[in-house]
């Protein structure tokens, strides 16, 4: 049981200290985002099947969320910024088989280890 004495011990912080952390709680996409780590850019292509839910008139599904190009076979290329694949790698198998890596070749080879090992 927590008494008037415990409550006295609380810990308060300066606004100096919270400060560094004020603009990463805006930016920040999901749980699964890390502090003070360099933002890393992914390349997705979605097929023409779901391309309309990645359209530039469409709201966007994370907050880095880009629109790059509608190609000639009515998909679209978007791009995604993270920090580390389990970040936005739940987001990919949502969308699969219809949401592909273009970019970068790690992000894709931590995917297909992934569904590997469900697999098997």
């Amino acid at each position: 049981m927590i008494g008037y004495e415990d409550s006295l011990n609380k810990v308060s912080y300066q606004k100096s200290q919270i400060l560094k952390y004020q603009s990463f709680f805006k930016t920040m996409q999901n749980p699964m985002t890390l502090f003070d780590e360099k933002k890393k850019k992914a390349i997705l292509r979605a097929s023409p099947k779901i391309a309309k839910y990645f359209d530039k008139s469409m709201k966007t599904f994370n907050s880095s969320q880009k629109f790059i190009q509608k190609n000639d076979d009515g998909s679209i290329d978007f791009s995604l910024e993270y920090t580390q694949p389990l970040e936005i790698l739940p987001f990919i198998k949502k969308w699969l088989p219809d949401l592909k890596i273009v970019a970068p070749d790690e992000l894709n080879e931590v995917l297909i280890a992934d569904l590997k090992s469900y697999l098997s």
